[in-house]
């Protein structure tokens, strides 16, 4: 009967342990990943400055002269002397929080300058020395730094952050100067770098605000303007946001999104417009709409270009890929507006055969540039025609040309290069 009791008791003593200790367990909490995406590096400028590094080389007691390759060394508490400083959004000199962030911007800013560290430019590390015996020298080595400031726009966990930076591109050796010592005098090396003159800290900036036409704005950041009045262009300014006041072109965009092309009866004849640099296989969208277009004699057209040009030359008509809408005729009531295709080389161009414009309508009109040519899409159809393209840097271009006393009243909207809003 004891032994039955204690067994029972031994029971009941080890599913209370039990019990206590799944009371004391936690469950751990599990560790939420920190996604760090779309690192866009920008530079904004270069800054230059000079460190001085001290090194003592002992050869009193050597028997004969050593040749020492002297490395530049980065053991100093100046933050100056890092080769790459990043800091937070704010304040500089906040670091950025979380290992991982920092080790990803790290590694992107790293990647971004390869090219630079990869070839060597301007970046020399190391000197040799000769140090003759039974002698104490101090060598004083002073360097140029140059370094690289900017901003890296990222998102973390989908919030959209920016991050300053300042990245050393350039190293190289200015001046070494020897001071022979007494070997008398004991003397012992400080092995910090001191800057002569420090490189200035990259100050706290806001990330660039890049504006569109559906904020309102021919954004000076994007768009060139042109135009054959010189008048015009003298009066052209720029407001504190950096858009255009562009009333006096002919060419001017409001807050839904609308470039308004709208010029009439003026006594000369005047081509304005505005453009932007594409690359070689650029995408651009955009749409149009005409209210009305027309002239005063047929001697000469009138017409709304959409152009592929040189972008030293953007006006230029005979060295541009051109779409245009035009207008021949002197029809007093909505004369026929006609498409007409110009390849590179060719002064005026022709009308496309089997289509042309209807008053009322919008129409998508895409440009697909590939090698040397320009597919053209109307509405989603391609034309059977493409056009050549003039070869070097490039630049989209949007404007009008008017003869004396024509008119014109048309929207441009949607403007998009590469999947992106202009």
């Amino acid at each position: 009967m004891n032994a039955e009791k204690s067994l029972r008791l031994m029971a009941v003593f080890i599913m209370a342990i039990i019990w206590l200790a799944a009371c004391n367990s936690t469950t751990p909490t599990p560790f939420s990943a920190t996604n760090i995406q779309n690192i866009n590096i920008t530079e904004s400028n270069t800054t230059s400055g000079q460190i001085t590094q001290t090194r003592l080389f002992n050869q009193c007691d050597a028997a004969g002269p050593i040749t020492v390759t002297v490395q530049f060394s980065q053991n100093n508490s100046q933050s100056t002397q890092k080769e790459l400083i990043i800091s937070g959004g704010g304040d500089v000199g906040v670091a950025i929080p979380g290992d991982i962030v920092s080790a990803k911007l790290q590694g992107a800013i790293t990647d971004h300058f390869a090219v630079v560290r990869a070839s060597g430019s301007g970046y020399q590390e190391s000197v040799q020395i000769t140090i003759p015996d039974h002698v104490q020298q101090e060598y004083t080595l002073v360097w140029r730094e140059t370094r690289s400031e900017g901003i890296v726009n990222y998102t973390e966990n989908g919030a959209a952050k920016f991050a300053n930076y300042s990245y050393r591109v350039g190293l190289t050796l200015l001046s070494s100067v020897a001071r022979k010592i007494d070997c008398s005098i004991q003397v012992t090396e400080t092995p910090t770098l001191i800057p002569v003159t420090e490189t200035p800290l990259p100050q706290p900036t806001s990330a660039p605000v890049v504006k569109t036409l559906a904020d309102g704005c021919i954004y000076a950041g994007t768009w060139l303007i042109d135009s054959t009045d010189q008048d015009t262009l003298n009066s052209i300014t720029k407001k504190t946001d950096d858009c255009y006041e562009t009333g006096a072109l002919g060419m001017f965009s409001d807050r839904s999104g609308v470039l308004h092309i709208l010029d009439r009866k003026k006594h000369t004849a005047v081509a304005s417009g505005i453009y932007v640099p594409i690359s070689s296989d650029a995408v651009i969208e955009f749409k149009v709409h005409v209210s009305s277009m027309y002239i005063a004699n047929t001697e000469k057209p009138a017409y709304i270009d959409f152009a592929i040009t040189p972008f030293n030359d953007p006006m230029t008509t005979k060295n541009t890929a051109r779409f245009k809408l035009q207008v021949e005729e002197m029809i007093a009531n909505s004369p026929l507006v006609y498409f007409v295709l110009a390849d590179a080389g060719e002064n005026s161009g022709a009308k496309f055969p089997s289509q042309h414009y209807e008053y009322g309508r919008t129409y998508t009109v895409r440009f697909e540039l590939i090698g040397s040519i320009t597919n053209i899409f109307i509405n989603n159809i391609k034309l059977n025609e493409t056009l050549s393209i003039p070869p070097g840097s490039k630049a989209f271009y949007i404007g009008y040309n008017l003869p004396p006393f024509a008119g014109i009243e048309a929207d441009v909207t949607n403007i998009k290069i590469d999947n992106s809003l202009k």
